[in-house]
């Protein structure tokens, strides 16, 4: 071997031996500053991220990266690791909120899954102001910056969604360095500062580019898409009604541009509550609306990705609901209308005790009602004992007879009392037997134990003929039945009446249309006199198809009309009505009925009636412009429906025969004596009596 082959190879060892010389000296300075290399992901029992609950967080994906080498090209828009000049130090950012430094973390190799985000970074190019916006994959609405004033620290910010809207002093410089590496600055008042790794504590500002702690390794994540959220602030599991709750989420995501959280309202339940986005934010506000299970969507600021869900349990307000078992699809009764009586499931509408199905819910405190018998007023009680049936029982304040609402995933309840929260937290009120009926606090799983609460509405179908277009068409139809199912003089309307004396929803479908108006009776059977409204029809044809409408070869006026046999008769109007399981349909008339009285054909002294599930209201019943008659009328009718009778005066009069003092009350009622006075009119009064019989047949509009 001559003397230079041997130089070379003695130069080749000692190469070897500072490499590895300096490799220790890497490792050793970690552990000298107090640093562990983590092979894999730091602590997961980080609070700012314990909130992800994306199917994501379970699995992460392999590690991919690649190392970007400088050059002249720029780094391009993407998600990336950034180290220390290609070292195992990596910077990181622990936040949700923004307002946290960035500090440095060992990793064995490029952090590349999702439990290692927090040492991930979204870095976008921007073309317009050559620079780069650098968000941390914690929180995608997080933006790295930095103070210029004290040299720092590096910081982080919630700034916006928007890349392009990241103001100038917010972005930075990435250029590549003589030595293969990259410097991060920015320049402010002619002075360029490089974010900058000391040894320890937080990154900082330098004006030294040369540094070694001034020089990065930037690693390109290439892996699959990583998509979660989480919550920012306390959520509450419960809001209670007349109250709103304002959440705000985050999203973490490595698809340029996906950095905002975005609710969707219409996953909300209309039903439950209303949601408002608020504009540009990870913002909403929730107002409980019925009461129930509110789902909750969160997507990104573009796309249309789901990102997940979550549930709150919207707060139940005063009026009357249904409580259906999922197990049987029956519903919660109490036996017999009897206080201290158990509670059993009933099927609608020819299930046993029908009428003792309507319940009312009462907050209390803390996210727990009283769950009410409408008509007989019990509290449902829960028994300590597992084997004891739940029954009705006074309505006194007890953990037994305090119950919360526990939102699931498939939209059902589990409804528990306090008592078990606090004692057995497995139980909560559950069918037991499907034969009994018997219902029990057990710690049972699926459907028996699991509810659907829905609350009792009353759905109409508004509808209105051409003569009633015409009658009306100074003012304008429209204009009249606004004053119909608007607020009266008093401030009431019949939506709010049935609310609150009978916890009912009066729900309003305007189902006709000026070009489109229906066509009741006349029309449909092509009367000679639709054109004239207050004309009274004199059709005397048996054959229906061969209506006449004239006097020629007519038996009687009045056998004919009392026949049903006129298109105007008082009563016949609803023949051509469909009502349904869901719907009540009232129909309003431009035309005069007609009707037989004192053996005489004449115009009808009836202004509205209901038969069976119909309304009609006729031309000449008070149907006006203005003033609370209309209102009165139309309620009165709608009470009919409901099951109630008239009131008639020889119950309540001192003169009748049939005197009852203690019914004299019912003469001040919309269904009274008294039901024009001013009043009752304006209050839309139903007195006691009519609300119980009414509570009794509100079970009907479950399908409503």
């Amino acid at each position: 071997m001559n003397a230079q082959t041997f130089a070379n190879k003695l130069f080749s060892l000692l190469l070897i031996i500072v490499t590895l010389f300096s490799l220790t000296s890497v490792s050793s300075i970690a552990k000298e500053s107090g640093e562990e290399l983590i092979p894999d992901s730091p602590a997961t029992n980080n609070s700012e991220l314990a909130h992800d609950n994306s199917d994501n967080a379970k699995k992460d994906p392999l590690p991919k990266h690649e190392i970007s080498k400088a050059s002249t090209d720029s780094i391009q828009s993407g998600v990336y690791a950034i180290s220390q000049q290609n070292t195992n130090t990596y910077a990181r950012c622990y936040t949700v909120e923004g307002g946290t430094y960035m500090s440095r973390q060992t990793f064995s190799s490029p952090p590349a899954s999702e439990a290692q985000r927090h040492a991930m970074f979204k870095i976008i190019y921007r073309s317009t102001t050559d620079d780069y916006v650098i968000r941390s994959l914690v929180n995608s609405e997080v933006i790295i910056y930095c103070s210029i004033a004290d040299y720092g620290p590096i910081s982080a910010k919630m700034e916006g969604a928007n890349d392009s809207d990241i103001p100038p002093e917010r972005a930075w410089k990435i250029t590549a360095t003589a030595d293969g590496f990259y410097n991060i600055s920015r320049t402010s008042n002619g002075t360029t500062y490089y974010m900058y790794m000391p040894e320890s504590g937080s990154l900082r500002l330098t004006t030294d580019k040369n540094l070694s702690g001034s020089k990065w390794s930037f690693s390109k994540y290439t892996g699959p898409i990583i998509r979660g959220w989480g919550k920012i602030g306390e959520w509450p599991d419960h809001i209670v009604n007349g109250t709103s709750a304002t959440i705000t989420a985050y999203i973490y995501s490595t698809v340029i541009g996906e950095n905002r959280a975005w609710f969707r309202p219409s996953s909300v339940n209309p039903d439950v509550a209303t949601a408002n986005r608020l504009s540009y934010t990870a913002q909403m506000t929730i107002t409980p609306k019925y009461g129930g299970n509110t789902k909750i969507q969160i997507e990104a600021n573009v796309g249309s990705a789901i990102f997940g869900y979550d549930y709150l349990l919207s707060g139940w307000d005063t009026g009357s609901f249904l409580i259906k078992n999922a197990y049987t699809s029956e519903f919660l009764t109490e036996l017999g209308g009897v206080t201290d009586s158990e509670l059993r499931l009933t099927g609608l509408p020819n299930g046993n005790d029908k009428e003792y199905t309507s319940w009312n819910m009462y907050h209390y405190s803390g996210g727990y009602y009283k769950i009410v018998q409408d008509i007989v007023g019990d509290c449902i009680y829960g028994p300590h004992s597992a084997t004891s049936n739940i029954k009705g029982k006074d309505y006194n304040i007890w953990q037994e007879t305090l119950w919360k609402f526990v939102p699931q995933s498939n939209g059902t309840l589990k409804i528990q009392s306090q008592y078990n929260a606090n004692n057995n937290p497995d139980n909560y009120m559950s069918l037991d037997n499907t034969t009994t009926k018997n219902i029990r606090s057990l710690a049972t799983t699926g459907s028996k134990q699991s509810w659907y609460i829905t609350p009792i509405k009353f759905n109409v179908n508004i509808l209105y003929d051409q003569a009633f277009i015409d009658k009306h068409a100074s003012v304008g139809h429209d204009t009249v039945l606004n004053h119909v199912f608007g607020n009266n003089s008093a401030n009431n309307s019949i939506q709010k009446a049935l609310f609150d004396q009978l916890g009912i929803r009066f729900t309003i479908n305007i189902t006709s249309t000026t070009n489109n108006p229906f066509s009741s009776y006349p029309y449909e059977q092509g009367c000679l006199k639709c054109s004239y409204r207050d004309a009274l029809c004199e059709n005397h044809s048996q054959n229906s198809n061969s209506y006449t409408c004239n006097t020629t070869g007519q038996s009687t006026l009045s056998g004919d009309c009392a026949n049903g046999l006129h298109h105007k008769r008082w009563n016949i109007f609803s023949r051509n009505l469909s009502s349904s399981s869901t719907f009540v349909p009232i129909l309003f008339t431009g035309h005069k009925g007609c009707e037989v009285s004192n053996g005489k054909h004449v115009s009808a002294n009836v202004a509205g009636y209901a038969v069976g599930s119909r309304i009609v209201i006729l031309s000449q019943g008070g149907v006006a412009s203005t003033g609370n008659e209309s209102a009165r009328l139309l309620m009165h009718e709608i009470t009919h429906i409901l099951g109630v009778r008239d009131n008639v005066q020889e119950y309540t009069n001192e003169s009748s025969p049939d005197y009852d003092p203690t019914q004299e009350y019912r003469m001040n009622c919309i269904m009274g004596f008294n039901r024009r006075s001013s009043t009752i009119q304006e209050n839309l009064t139903i007195c006691s009596y009519c609300q119980n019989v009414a509570k009794q047949h509100k079970y009907s509009f479950y399908q409503h």
